[in-house]
């Protein structure tokens, strides 16, 4: 029989996972990326798609913005409990991580070879959210994981 689970480690974990949404649409991104490499797909539909991740990464990481007081609760030192840092800090990496897949998007549009495009915006998509995470990981299992991103 499996133990019950409190609910204050449920909350930590559905807020730990609402935290990296972002980052989990810029690897979602990545993978429709690919698969629309593997079906020779253009470099503008790849274009168009992967702005639009960007776009909704954005979109999301301002709707889960930093560090909101329920994260918290009464103890300010809970913070050093989570495996993701939900302060205004990494929230700036997270937003400079999105700025920059999003010029380099627009910067190297026509220099992209048409056959290579799904799998350069794909790349660019995947390092987006490593840095991302590697920005706010707050142990060293997160920060291995996002490194190898």
């Amino acid at each position: 029989m499996l133990p019950a689970v409190s609910a204050s480690t449920t909350t930590a974990m559905t807020d730990v996972i609402r935290m990296v949404i972002p980052e989990v649409t810029l690897v979602g991104t990545a993978c429709a990326l690919f698969a629309m490499a593997a079906t020779a797909a253009g470099r503008g539909a790849t274009f168009m798609t992967m702005l639009a991740g960007i776009f909704l990464s954005a979109i999301f990481a301002a709707h889960f913005g930093p560090l909101e007081s329920s994260l918290l609760g009464s103890d300010p030192a809970s913070i050093y409990h989570l495996t993701i840092d939900p302060t205004g800090s990494a929230s700036f990496i997270r937003w400079l991580s999105i700025a920059t897949a999003g010029l380099l998007s627009l910067l190297v549009f026509r220099d992209v070879v048409e056959r290579h495009a799904g799998e350069f915006y794909g790349c660019l998509a995947v390092v987006a959210a490593g840095v991302s995470l590697v920005g706010r990981a707050h142990d060293l299992v997160v920060l291995y994981l996002a490194l190898e991103m």
